[in-house]
């Protein structure tokens, strides 16, 4: 690994350019020194044959010239005009010794005076660097000296400067060395420091640095670790706030996983399920025993595309108690970490009290029918009397008008108790919607005429219904009851069916005044009445109507204004056959 540190690399760097840097001029240097002291030769021997030049114009100038050479070292051979060795400072007998005509340093002195070659002699059995130059008379004077020698000067300059690059090439691995430690516990310095960031420690800081150049990088990762300080402590303090949130809800809190499996939950949720305590990951049913909030969690989780969406359960536990579940699912930027949220609602108390108070409206509603039976019959028997006072058989009239109409609401009351009872079951019979509504008509001929209306019905021919036939007739006879209450006199109620997809669609429209926006919310509970004043109504019949279609699987609401009326109720029934139930 050592091979593959900073350390290394930036020293192997410092080698390299050293040794390139210095190896290339002493390449480029090496011809140049060459050539430098070879020409120094070839001028030095220039100067030695005008000495000869000289010597060989005095008495007996030819063994002076050559005894004057022999003293320098420096072989000497004259030449005549054919290239024929006259005399030759290293040669005895010069009649054995061939016609130099043909050497490169005569016939260069021949064409141009003077002439210059390096070569091995065969004669001396050595290299030598010859000078030839051309005499007025003629004749050619050629000066040889050993090549060794200046071989010897270029190898001693070489080494000279050998051992210089050398002590360079040192003393910039020494200053790499240095330079390169001293950058290593820099850089283990900073690594130390950004080590710690990564751990956690982000109160750390980078001050000391190798050099000038990294401190970019240093205001980088000092920025990065205030960046990461604030955002760990913003989470930090999220999760404190969620914490404390969800310990202080009285409501249950389950949090799931995409799959399914349970991730976290509140303390309020342990208490009322000791049990999922044990049960971190494994799916919800395991700590809430209940098949229909599993499969509702299941369709919920598969269901693609439901993001931001909710749905509500009811769940009963063993021990008896009741929670509303609402089954939460997030935005999809957080789908891939969090399935759905499930808030259990403690609701035993509320449906122990619903339960009281529908059981003590249906008891007192059946403890009046009698008496109120009663004060119907002795006011009618007391109206008919003969001998009865006018005002007496007007007092009586009144009492029998109202404890017919505190009757009727009576009547609506158990009614509507029954609806509610969890043991109630409609009947599920194939009903044709005409008949049912025929049946509601007849019931409604006196407060039609009364208010000279008219009622239009559409019904598309061959649609059957799953319904209970009274419940059917009920819904017609209180939503014909109620147009007929606010239509306008003379005016026309209008009423349709037809088949929409799996359920018939029903309309009853009329062209009264309207229902404010403010008050369609609350026109389906019960005793709500939007117009007071107007009386003659319990405020009972729309609740019903809502808790009859609903025990019939189907669904009523109110648009006012409707497209074609000033207010049309309309509610669906499944279709035969169409399996909705």
């Amino acid at each position: 690994m050592k091979f593959r540190s900073f350390r290394f690399r930036l020293f192997s760097c410092f080698l390299a350019v050293a040794a390139v840097g210095l190896l290339f001029p002493l390449l480029y240097i090496r011809p140049m020194l060459h050539e430098a002291l070879l020409q120094e030769a070839y001028n030095r021997l220039a100067q030695e044959a005008l000495l000869v030049e000289a010597l060989l114009h005095t008495k007996d100038s030819k063994n002076a010239a050559l005894e004057a050479v022999v003293r320098t070292h420096i072989r000497l051979t004259l030449l005549d005009a054919t290239g024929a060795v006259l005399a030759d400072s290293d040669a005895k007998n010069t009649r054995e010794t061939d016609n130099h005509a043909d050497r490169p340093e005569v016939i260069q002195a021949v064409q141009q005076g003077q002439g210059f070659a390096t070569r091995f002699s065969n004669t001396l059995q050595t290299e030598l660097v010859y000078a030839a130059f051309l005499q007025k008379d003629g004749t050619i004077v050629r000066l040889a000296t050993p090549f060794a020698g200046v071989s010897q000067q270029v190898e001693g300059q070489l080494q000279g400067l050998s051992l210089a690059a050398g002590g360079i090439v040192a003393l910039s691995l020494l200053l790499a060395w240095v330079f390169s430690a001293r950058l290593e516990k820099s850089l283990s310095g900073m690594v130390h420091i950004v080590e710690g960031i990564s751990q956690g420690k982000f109160s750390r800081r980078l001050h000391k640095l190798p050099g000038q150049e990294f401190m970019p990088l240093a205001h980088a990762v000092n920025r990065m670790a205030q960046s990461l300080e604030e955002f760990v402590q913003a989470e930090a303090d999220q999760t404190a706030q969620l914490n404390a949130i969800l310990e202080t809800m009285a409501e249950g809190v389950l949090v799931l996983a995409p799959a399914g499996g349970i991730r976290r939950m509140n303390g309020a949720f342990s208490h009322l399920f000791p049990a999922a305590q044990r049960c971190d990951g494994k799916q919800i049913i395991e700590a809430v025993p209940c098949r229909e909030l599993q499969e509702a969690v299941t369709a919920l989780l598969a269901t693609a595309g439901n993001y931001g969406t909710n749905q509500t359960v009811q769940v009963r536990a063993h021990n008896g108690s009741v929670f509303m579940v609402l089954l939460a699912r997030p935005a999809q930027q957080a789908a891939a970490s969090l399935g759905l949220v499930a808030v259990f609602h403690d609701v035993t108390e509320l449906k122990r009290l619903e339960t009281i108070r529908r059981d003590f409206v249906a008891n007192v509603s059946h403890e009046l029918r009698t008496p109120l039976t009663a004060l119907q019959g002795y006011a009618e028997t007391l109206r008919d009397m003969e001998n009865m006072p006018e005002d007496g058989k007007r007092f009586a009239t009144i009492i029998h008008k109202h404890s017919t109409v505190i009757s009727s609401m009576v009547n609506e009351l158990l009614a509507l108790s029954r609806l509610e009872a969890e043991t109630f079951a409609p009947a599920q019979e194939a009903i044709a919607p005409q008949e049912a509504f025929d049946a509601a008509l007849n019931m409604l001929q006196a407060p039609i005429q009364a208010n000279d209306l008219q009622v239009t019905a559409t019904f598309s021919p061959g649609v059957q219904v799953q319904a209970d036939k009274q419940l059917l007739e009920q819904i017609f006879r209180n939503l014909l009851e109620n147009a007929c209450r606010y239509a306008p006199q003379g005016s026309t109620i209008t009423v349709t069916g037809q088949a929409h997809g799996d359920h018939a669609l029903f309309m009853v429209a009329d062209n009264g005044p309207g229902i404010p926006l403010a008050d369609q919310p609350r026109i389906f509970e019960r005793f709500y009445r939007v117009e007071k004043h107007r009386g003659g109504g319990s405020g009972l019949g729309l609740a019903i109507c809502k808790h009859s279609v609903e025990r019939l699987h189907g669904r009523i609401w109110v648009e006012s204004p409707s497209q074609n009326a000033a207010t049309a109720f309309l509610f669906t029934l499944p279709l035969i056959g169409s399996g909705a139930i």
